[in-house]
């Protein structure tokens, strides 16, 4: 995850399919480190736009999250982790249930953090998703997330964001 977010997306790639044999398997009792591996992969995978990659591993965030695991190391909330993966298989609706869900628990516990992430993911959905009214919502949706993170001072992520949003303006992906 941290290489993704670095922009070295060679190596985030290599790490990942490192970590591919090491993964959480659905339906069973894993390791610690095979969950943190595989909620660290679906997130890299949403990082570099590797949606197919990470839609796969939604089974595993499901899984975490109905266990009673709702937070997942230092990755989040494992509901947000759900409408990451459910967002880049274009399951709308599933993302936006687990999305809300997300938000209520991240509101309840006053985790700032984790609602700027949740926003930001979801203006990312929009992007994914790319009808009608998408980009605009996008676009305010960062720049929510932006004022979050300049709060919390996370200098990088303001500008992750601020890449989403140029990315936002641009031609319409049809």
């Amino acid at each position: 995850v941290l290489l993704a977010y670095l922009g070295d997306w060679e190596g985030a790639e290599v790490r990942m399919a490192q970590l591919r044999p090491r993964l959480a398997v659905p339906g069973q009792h894993n390791q610690l480190g095979a969950w943190f591996a595989a909620i660290s992969t679906l997130e890299a995978a949403a990082v570099l736009g590797l949606r197919e990659t990470c839609a796969e591993l939604y089974p595993q965030a499901l899984q975490l999250h109905e266990d009673g695991a709702y937070i997942v190391w230092d990755r989040g909330l494992s509901e947000r982790q759900a409408a990451i993966a459910a967002a880049a298989g274009s399951r709308w609706d599933v993302a936006e249930g687990h999305f809300a869900g997300a938000e209520t628990r991240a509101r309840d516990g006053g985790n700032r953090l984790e609602l700027a992430e949740l926003t930001r993911w979801r203006a990312q959905m929009l992007l994914w998703r790319d009808e009608g009214e998408d980009r605009v919502q996008a676009r305010e949706l960062l720049a929510q997330a932006a004022r979050a993170y300049r709060e919390l001072h996370m200098v990088r992520h303001v500008r992750f964001t601020e890449e989403l949003t140029v990315e936002a303006l641009g031609p319409v992906s049809r």
